[in-house]
């Protein structure tokens, strides 16, 4: 018995050690539960504050990804903007340049058109001046000039010194022998001569001569055989085949001569002559006709041109308000630039404006 209940004891002994040896276990797996326990409760503190940081972060991530396409809309608006203000801008000074080089060609064009006002007025007014004078003195050119009005309604071929031409070096032989004769009226035939002589009384016109062409006689002259002749004065004058009648009618008799001694033999010869220097005898005359430097006047052609002067005059008026016209584009070209050149200034400015705009909204992008 007592050597069961020492086995028993020793046991018992044996079984409490175990147990105390287990309960140290259980104590420490306890103890590591706790300790697992409360790293386990940290870490789904910390968990959350991580998921809190992680939503916080998400927020902001959204409303930084709002924020910067908001700003990147902003900057293509800007972008927009500022490539409207620099066409605007180009475009204002494309009109600018344009508006310059009119306002350039204006004043050019006031300037030409002022000066040639200037000269049209004092021309116009000193041939006016003239006309008047002409026509105080009932001149013979006046009577030229009123039926050159009418010429072709008359019968009127024209005027011998229309008709006829000649080399400058035969102009004074010319002159001395027809200077009575250049200013003659040339119709074609007798009853048109009547007809215009009475309308020439009709009018009160002063000094006339008519030529009938064709009642002008044939005429061939033969030369004498004698030196110092240069020929038939008729040879050296041009003329259309039609008026040859003309020009013989008029130089046909008359002896052409290299000085005045060969044409003042001629002359006591019975001949009418000339000498190229425009000494003129008649025949069997002592007399001589000498042209000097004589020419056929002008004063025909400016009472012809009465009314032209008249017409110029209302050209001139019309001119001058051409001149005002422009000058009030001008005007208005200024103010149109000037406005321009304001507009330029402000789409500069808002370009500029846009630019600075643009470049902020990338930093902080």
């Amino acid at each position: 018995l007592d050597s069961k209940l020492t086995t028993v004891l020793d046991h018992q002994s044996e079984v409490s050690a175990k147990k105390n040896e287990i309960d140290k276990k259980i104590k420490n797996l306890k103890n590591k539960l706790h300790d697992a326990q409360v790293s386990k409760s940290e870490a789904e503190s910390h968990q959350k504050i991580i998921q809190n940081k992680i939503n916080n972060n998400t927020a902001k991530n959204k409303i930084n990804v709002e924020e910067i396409s908001r700003l990147e809309q902003s900057s293509q608006k800007l972008s927009t903007i500022s490539s409207t203000r620099q066409s605007t801008s180009s475009q204002i000074k494309s009109k600018i340049s344009k508006f310059s080089s009119q306002k350039t060609k204006i004043v050019n064009d006031i300037a030409e058109l002022e000066l040639i006002l200037q000269k049209s007025s004092i021309a116009a007014n000193r041939y006016n001046e003239k006309i008047k004078l002409v026509k105080s003195v009932m001149h013979e050119d006046y009577t030229i000039s009123q039926l050159k009005t009418d010429s072709k309604k008359l019968g009127i071929d024209g005027f011998v010194y229309e008709m006829l031409s000649w080399d400058k070096q035969y102009e004074r032989a010319v002159l001395a022998v027809g200077s009575d004769w250049v200013k003659a009226v040339v119709v074609p035939d007798f009853e048109t001569l009547v007809s215009l002589a009475q309308v020439a009384r009709d009018k009160k016109l002063p000094k006339l001569k008519i030529i009938p062409l064709n009642t002008i006689p044939e005429f061939h002259m033969k030369l004498p055989k004698t030196s110092g002749l240069l020929g038939i004065l008729s040879d050296y004058v041009q003329c259309d085949r039609k008026y040859i009648p003309i020009a013989k009618f008029l130089f046909g008799n008359v002896i052409l001569t290299k000085t005045r001694h060969d044409a003042h033999e001629l002359s006591k010869a019975g001949y009418k002559a000339v000498s190229i220097n425009g000494e003129f005898f008649d025949s069997k005359s002592s007399a001589v006709i000498i042209d000097i430097n004589s020419k056929i006047n002008k004063l025909t052609k400016i009472i012809s041109q009465s009314s032209s002067v008249e017409g110029l005059f209302k050209t001139i008026n019309l001119l001058s308000n051409l001149i005002q016209k422009k000058k009030s584009n001008l005007r208005k070209i200024d103010q149109i630039h000037g406005d321009s050149l304001e507009r330029l200034q402000l789409a500069e400015t808002e370009f500029g404006n846009a630019s600075y705009s643009k470049s902020s909204l990338k930093s902080q992008i």
